[in-house]
């Protein structure tokens, strides 16, 4: 298998579909995602970025197959960890 990084570069290129991924390459692509978008913009933009997808109550599921994923960068996933309580808030509106 493909570390994610390299899955999601190969996707973000068009060499790979993300249709073409096995769960767990998604999974792992979905965590990539976050934890890149955490590094660079920071917890809020993350909590925007899953409320904004449809529907907004499918956003933890999102959160928690990310956090589930074995994706490598533990710290990176301990960071994402941070997003479940403000998660559950702003769902629970």
């Amino acid at each position: 298998m493909l570390g994610p990084l390299a899955v999601q570069n190969l996707v973000n290129n068009g060499a790979l579909d993300q249709n073409d991924l096995t769960e767990q390459e998604q999974a792992l692509s979905l965590a990539e995602q976050l934890i890149q978008a955490l590094e660079t913009s920071g917890p809020e933009a993350v909590l925007e970025m899953l409320l904004a997808s449809p529907p907004p109550s499918g956003a933890m599921e999102v959160l928690s197959v990310a956090l589930n994923s074995g994706h490598p960068a533990t710290i990176g996933l301990e960071e994402l960890h941070t997003i479940v309580e403000p998660l559950e808030r702003a769902t629970e509106k």
